[in-house]
């Protein structure tokens, strides 16, 4: 088996931007982005009851923070997303594996970028990031 140099990118204009400008490019997930984004938002805890031979353990779970970190594990280029003042909000780098937001922005700065952006255009967002990881967005029942 071959590995991909690149993963599988595709391409999408906001809808939900009036001007027709705002474009972004989502990247396929590697494992190792599988991993991270499983860790995303949760804090994990072991809890013992009084029979030494039951444990539980619990998650604390956040979609919104997840969709956020989805998006900053995939997103390769963002194009024509300014803040009021004219700056771009967010910037992309080359890698041995193409563009790549999280190679030019800490997760902390495009938590910043990303938070000042409205609702609608973050689950547009979301859903293309789902279109391109299918195993990421909501299950949909199986047809036969």
């Amino acid at each position: 088996m071959k590995v991909l140099a690149f993963p599988t990118m595709q391409s999408f204009d906001l809808k939900t931007d009036p001007d027709g400008l705002a474009k972004i490019t989502v990247r396929q997930a590697s494992q190792g982005e599988n991993i991270l984004r499983q860790d995303a938002g949760s804090t994990r805890r072991q809890v013992w009851g009084d029979d030494s031979d039951k444990m539980a353990i619990e998650f604390d779970y956040n979609g919104l923070e997840l969709q956020r970190k989805e998006a900053y594990l995939t997103l390769a280029l963002v194009s024509g997303i300014e803040d009021e003042m004219g700056n771009i909000l967010f910037r992309s780098a080359e890698t041995s594996r193409g563009p790549r937001v999280s190679a030019a922005m800490t997760e902390d700065e495009f938590n910043a970028a990303y938070n000042k952006l409205p609702a609608d255009v973050c689950e547009e967002i979301a859903g293309y990031v789902h279109e391109v990881n299918a195993s990421w967005g909501p299950k949909k029942p199986k047809t036969e």
